[in-house]
């Protein structure tokens, strides 16, 4: 919510160019935080993978090693992407992989921070080794969204994000 110090309109004046009105400035902004604890809303809320595997793992090759990436968005907090980390990991576990040799599940678990100037991503890659593999020993460097001055750090950004 805002409180404006001014309104204009751009396009016609009826009352279905509702998505053309710019403020010319601000006197207060006011914003809410709302959030769900239920265990249903939390389950929910915390998608499993489980479908992109099963596409990974159809488009390998029956021949050879198969490396797969998963990417998804960290939107829902903290307390759901525990949930999710758990769900995820039983799922791959326990995953029906054909004939295919899956050596190894890299999961980039992604959330964008951004702002009016720049954006930022939090990356927390989760790592899944197969038939003995080790997944650091394939990818030592493992982030999609690796830059010069990204920090490392030993936890996932969602234990970061309850602590803070």
């Amino acid at each position: 919510m805002h409180s404006p110090k001014g309104v204009n309109a751009v396009g016609p004046d009826d009352d279905e160019h509702i998505l053309n009105l710019f403020c010319t400035g601000v006197h207060n902004a006011y914003c809410a935080k709302w959030e769900c604890l239920s265990d249903v809303s939390i389950d929910k809320k915390a998608k499993d993978v489980k479908k992109l595997l099963s596409k990974a793992v159809n488009q390998a090759p029956s021949e050879g090693n198969t490396i797969v990436h998963i990417a998804y968005e960290t939107l829902h907090g903290p307390i759901v992407e525990f949930e999710r980390h758990k769900k995820i990991a039983n799922s791959i576990n326990t995953f029906d992989y054909k004939n295919k040799s899956v050596r190894a599940v890299f999961c980039h678990a992604l959330q964008p921070s951004v702002g009016p100037e720049d954006s930022e991503w939090a990356e927390t890659t989760i790592r899944f080794g197969r038939e003995g593999t080790i997944p650091s020993n394939i990818l030592p460097n493992d982030l999609l969204l690796d830059e010069g001055a990204t920090t490392v750090a030993g936890e996932t950004h969602w234990s970061q994000d309850l602590r803070s």
